[in-house]
């Protein structure tokens, strides 16, 4: 191999680690995303009583999806407290200062899953850009240094085109988009839906549709990006073995990069 092929293999080498760091964040942060989903489905650490609750501050970041077809469920336990930890309204206890143990508990602990969930999504975004970049730096490399690899590494990119086509907020931009399942989620989505799946007051009887709704968006949809990152990992490492085998002796290439 001569000089400038050489070097071509040594900067294919950095892409390939910081692909390997970006697609590995972005697996942990939708991991965790799935781990708040069944925490707060199935633990009743955000619920009072048997509802769960919104927190008055983050109202206005409600999908619009979900203000327009249940604005009553969606509402109902985030209307009065004014200061900025207000907690959703409950029974007229809480005006004379008794706050319910339940709520309380609740109030905390929907903070802390939604600064997680404001924190994976952070992650997500920018490890798939970043990927994105590793990819098309990645295909730029291999064609310019004339490699191997180059029809694994345009695979690559165009799964990781995909993960961000379905990870882009496009509430923001389309706001009827809302009713998709894509996007990243934040936690009062997660509430929210949770809510729109109450078919009474009590939430003692859930709605068939809304729970396949809930289901599709938090679950379904975040193992369909893991398995598109996972193909995205194993084209990228699939290039890199052609590019391994064609620029080192048999023993080396057979050894692993």
């Amino acid at each position: 191999m001569n000089k400038i092929n050489l070097g071509y293999a040594e900067g294919w080498g950095i892409i390939y680690q910081a692909r390997t760091v970006f697609a590995i964040l972005l697996l942990v942060a939708l991991v965790i995303n799935l781990a708040v989903f069944f925490v707060a489905k199935f633990s009743g650490l955000t619920q009072s009583g048997d509802r769960p609750i919104i927190v008055q501050p983050f109202l206005s970041t409600l999908a619009p999806c979900a203000l327009h077809e249940e604005p009553a469920k969606a509402t109902s336990t985030a209307t009065a407290p004014t200061t900025q930890s207000a907690a959703p309204a409950v029974p007229d206890t809480v005006r004379t200062g008794e706050v319910p143990a339940d709520l309380d508990r609740a109030v905390k602990w929907y903070s802390v899953f939604s600064n997680i969930m404001d924190l994976t999504a952070i992650i997500a975004l920018v490890s798939i850009i970043f990927m994105v970049f590793c990819a098309l730096s990645g295909m730029m490399m291999i064609i310019a240094g004339h490699m191997a690899g180059a029809g694994f590494i345009t695979s690559a990119f165009f799964w990781s085109v995909g993960i961000i086509a379905l990870l882009l907020p496009w509430s923001n931009f389309l706001p009827h988009a809302a009713c998709l399942p894509i996007g990243i989620p934040n936690f009062v989505d997660i509430q929210a839906s949770l809510l729109q799946t109450c078919s009474d007051t009590a939430c003692k009887t859930q709605d068939l549709a809304g729970v396949i709704q809930l289901w599709i968006r938090f679950v379904v949809f975040p193992i369909i990006v893991i398995l598109i990152d996972l193909m995205y990992i194993k084209r990228f490492n699939q290039a890199a073995a052609q590019i391994r085998s064609a620029t080192l002796p048999p023993s080396e290439a057979r050894s692993g990069m």
